[in-house]
């Protein structure tokens, strides 16, 4: 019952909680401190009218060696009903996020002492596990979709016992109309809370690292790329039980003469040999499909990237776009140049005995002629003059006339450029 007499709802709160806990007890000395603390509530006038404190005129009828300690019961029971005996005990939770994934569970209860199982659905608390004993406070929580899930929320609910909490208490009335009360019993007594996240969009970042297939890459041949594609952040999201699509476009750029420098984009102007695109639908391995081959000699290399605004429907999903690093030496081929020379004789005639030279002029025949650390590749010619019989010259031919004598043989190191110095040393025309 919610009122009795003319005590107060707090009396009524005290007498609840104090019954609740002590008044079942086979412990004398308990017992006796719950009978002084019931009558100095429940009549206050009448426990103080002997001229003394009611606790010093009551506790007299108790052994001389328990008074001591049921006075020290009573002060107890009078110490904890002051703070925990409520008449409106309450409880309530509720959940905030901080990001998609990362919240606070705040518990308010009244009293604050009270304590109960928490249990979350979606989420964890910090240090693991989706169902811990709380009392009032804020516990950090981590969400925990489902993977591909494209949203999710977090719901909690928790239970408190709180029986001996609030202003009501039991009556019993016996025959000869003595009145006796108790704490409040049943299972009525106990208090519950929920709360829930709204929905919680989620969102994934893809990224792509390459290798191309192959370092070198004849002139005429296709390039491809090989993508290792890994998400850092959530996981690939399913719509309808399928990975979103996620289209990746590779920029092959080049050709330039020598490996560029590794940048976060490239330079201004730099040259484009083509572009590809690769449908991404899980993290794992690609190959380009190349598509683009290789015009001419030169290092040519990949950018790869996730443009989000390019995604259409599925851009929504994604975090952020991403680009990978221009210049990365795992992502460049080289397409070798082919070096080529035309030698032009010093002397149109000669006598025996004359030192022969020659003059060759250098080109790369498919581009540029590579550098290596700023200088150009260094290239070794050999050449060798032959003596050929007869008395009129020898007409052009790719091989060598039967018959023909090698006098002697020079090599030139030429550096890319268009001619080179004559040799130091030289062959000479051997006498008729």
């Amino acid at each position: 019952m919610t009122s009795l007499d003319s005590l107060s709802r707090q009396d009524l709160a005290q007498l609840n909680y104090v019954l609740d806990r002590w008044g079942q007890s086979g412990d004398p000395n308990l017992t006796s401190a719950v009978a002084l603390f019931v009558w100095s509530v429940a009549d206050p006038g009448v426990y103080n009218s002997h001229g003394m404190s009611g606790d010093d005129y009551y506790v007299g009828r108790a052994p001389a060696g328990a008074r001591g300690t049921i006075l020290g019961n009573l002060a107890v029971m009078r110490q904890e009903a002051s703070v925990n005996a409520v008449t409106d005990p309450s409880l309530s939770v509720a959940l905030s996020m901080a990001d998609q994934y990362a919240g606070t569970l705040t518990v308010q209860a009244n009293p604050t002492s009270l304590q109960g199982t928490a249990t979350l659905t979606g989420g964890v608390f910090t240090g693991g596990g989706s169902s811990r004993t709380l009392g009032a406070g804020q516990y950090a929580v981590t969400g925990t979709p489902q993977d591909g899930t494209a949203s999710y929320r977090i719901e909690a609910s928790m239970s408190v016992a709180a029986a001996g909490y609030g202003a009501a208490v039991d009556l019993y009335t016996t025959p000869d109309s003595q009145r006796t009360i108790a704490a409040v019993a049943g299972t009525s007594t106990g208090l519950s809370a929920q709360a829930q996240t709204p929905m919680i969009d989620l969102d994934f970042q893809p990224e792509a690292t390459t290798q191309v297939s192959s370092r070198f890459v004849v002139e005429g041949d296709a390039f491809a790329d090989e993508l290792a594609v890994t998400v850092t952040k959530g996981t690939w999201i399913k719509i309808g039980g399928s990975p979103v699509p996620i289209t990746a476009t590779g920029t092959m750029y080049g050709p330039f003469d020598e490996q560029p420098a590794e940048a976060d984009a490239p330079p201004t102007g730099a040259p484009v040999a083509g572009t590809e695109t690769v449908t991404l639908t899980g993290a794992g391995s690609y190959i380009s499909p190349g598509t683009i081959t290789a015009p001419e000699s030169g290092f040519y290399t990949w950018v790869w990237a996730i443009d989000k605004n390019a995604q259409g429907e599925t851009a929504k999903y994604l975090t952020d776009s991403f680009t990978d690093r221009f210049g990365r030496v795992a992502e460049t081929s080289v397409v070798p140049f082919q070096p080529e020379a035309v030698s032009k004789a010093d002397q149109h005639l000669a006598v025996p005995g004359e030192t022969l030279t020659d003059t060759i002029t250098v080109t790369s025949s498919n581009g540029a002629w590579l550098k290596r650390d700023g200088a150009f590749i260094p290239v070794v010619f050999e050449g060798t003059a032959y003596q050929v019989p007869g008395t009129l010259p020898p007409g052009r031919g790719a091989a060598v006339p039967s018959g023909a004598v090698p006098l002697g043989a020079v090599t030139i190191t030429a550096d890319g450029r268009a001619s080179t110095p004559r040799p130091k040393s030289s062959p000479r025309l051997a006498g008729s």
